[in-house]
């Protein structure tokens, strides 16, 4: 589905995961989440985890409900909020995974 924006590729990436993620049986969720926790511990700085957890606090925001923002930003906002609401569980689970 093409938006009126487009995201960064990393939260293209992290929407699709968690769709995958919602739709996969209980055995392929924790495998998933066992190489994110790796993935993060082993392989991003402290300073991507920083910016990591900053991101997934936004998105955790959003997920919520929509930012109240400038006139032209409210639409980006209504379309991040209603995409990220259905994965706000995931989003929450990776949050747990950052230090």
């Amino acid at each position: 589905m093409r938006v009126g924006f487009d995201y960064p590729p990393a939260r293209y990436q992290l929407r699709r995961a968690g769709e995958e993620y919602l739709l996969a049986d209980t055995a392929v969720k924790a495998t998933a989440i066992d190489r994110l926790r790796d993935y993060i511990k082993t392989i991003l700085t402290a300073t991507e985890r920083a910016h990591l957890r900053a991101w997934l606090a936004f998105l955790a925001d959003s997920a919520r409900e929509p930012a109240k923002t400038a006139a032209d930003e409210v639409a980006a906002a209504k379309v991040l909020h209603n995409d990220f609401k259905p994965l706000a569980r995931f989003v929450k689970e990776l949050q747990g995974l950052v230090p």
